[in-house]
């Protein structure tokens, strides 16, 4: 997991960044939020958001766990199914950006462009200040 606090216009912000693991068995995708949950509460109450390849689906137990203290940015603000992968025909959402529950962001939108940079597509949000 990558994370970096960025002061923007005079305020800290979280952001974090990750690609975990992709086999069948969540056991390692769940000890993963687990340590994601460690993590950020050292950073108190700091706003966070938080995207990557998460290798599992809105109905997984991994979803769920990081629903626990994230809102999905997606479910907030975007438009149609959110498929980011296989790029040149999605047909699943594993990729996400997440927003720290309690963060002054509100999501505006949030789309899946096309390109070919790589095989999955990536996910871009806008926020506003609350």
């Amino acid at each position: 997991m990558l994370q970096a606090v960025v002061d923007i216009g005079g305020r800290d912000r979280l952001f974090l960044a990750t690609h975990i693991d992709y086999r069948p068995d969540d056991a390692e995708r769940l000890a993963n939020v687990e340590q994601f949950r460690e993590v950020l509460a050292e950073y108190g109450n700091m706003p966070a958001l938080f995207g990557g390849d998460f290798n599992d689906t809105p109905a997984s137990r991994t979803y769920a766990a990081m629903a626990a203290a994230f809102d999905d940015v997606w479910v907030k603000a975007g438009d149609g199914v959110g498929f980011t992968i296989p790029s040149r025909e999605p047909n699943k959402r594993i990729d996400f950006l997440w927003l720290r529950h309690g963060a002054p962001l509100r999501p505006i939108r949030a789309w899946v462009p096309r390109s070919e940079g790589s095989d999955h597509l990536p996910v871009v949000a806008e926020f506003a200040w609350q």
